[in-house]
């Protein structure tokens, strides 16, 4: 119910009959996290962890609220703990790669992805990682393996779909990746970076059908993007500078 001081009470009130009660010692966490008492949900956890030094979810909790705080550096270190606690939990060593990728430490990202894909073959967020890292370095036939992959399992997944375009481009196949896009869009309809590749490939491509109705139909769009405070992804600026807007 989100009803969090009343939630403190009580769990202050299991905690006063049996103070080493470790499941009420990690929800107090959760519950002064929710108050924005940060460092007291931290020491509250780090005493539930004193009591079960190994425990998954008190170890994944920990990562989680250092997260929150914006402690990379701990954050490191508590997953790579908390992975080391529970070897088998794909979804937590996917956190510890996703960190990685964020830090840019591409190498180890892309060894850490694929330590997760060696735990579940099909986690998608984990290949698309991978495949846009390994675009990145130029290992296009890869890249293009990781997107397939997960477009086996959903088809219209509009991500995997537009690596899927980016690495046909990359490998001059510009008639297929028009295609792709083209595809994609008619399943993300409003998916503005699908838009914004799918024109520029238009152009390389020169067809120059009903073109002014279209950068129209881009310009309004692009507007209505900015306007909504979405991220754009850095490729997408780059092909718009061969746009007329």
């Amino acid at each position: 119910l989100e009803q969090w001081p009343q939630a403190l009470t009580a769990y202050n009130a299991v905690l006063s009959l049996d103070p080493a009660h470790g499941r009420a010692l990690q929800q107090r966490a959760l519950v002064l996290h929710q108050l924005g008492r940060q460092g007291e949900a931290l020491a509250r956890l780090d005493a539930a962890l004193a009591l079960q030094p190994a425990d998954p979810t008190a170890l994944a909790n920990r990562a989680s609220l250092l997260q929150a705080m914006g402690d990379l550096t701990g954050l490191e270190a508590a997953l790579g703990t908390a992975v080391a606690a529970s070897p088998s939990d794909a979804d937590l060593a996917y956190r510890l790669a996703a960190l990685l990728v964020r830090c840019q430490r591409h190498g180890e990202a892309i060894e850490a992805l694929r330590q997760v894909l060696r735990l579940d073959r099909h986690h998608s967020p984990a290949l698309l990682d991978l495949g846009a890292l390994l675009m990145q370095t130029e290992d296009i036939d890869l890249a293009l393996t990781a997107f397939r992959r997960v477009l086996a399992r959903e088809p219209h997944h509009a991500n995997a779909l537009l690596g899927l375009g980016q690495c046909q481009e990359a490998l001059d196949q510009h008639e297929a990746a028009l295609a792709t896009y083209t595809l994609a869009l008619q399943h993300h309809p409003h998916n503005f970076n699908l838009l914004c590749l799918a024109e520029s490939s238009r152009l390389g491509l020169c067809l120059w059908e009903g073109f002014d109705l279209r950068m129209d139909h881009l310009a309004e769009r692009l507007q209505q993007h900015l306007a909504s405070g979405e991220a754009v992804p850095m490729a997408v600026p780059m092909r718009l500078l061969g746009l007329p807007l």
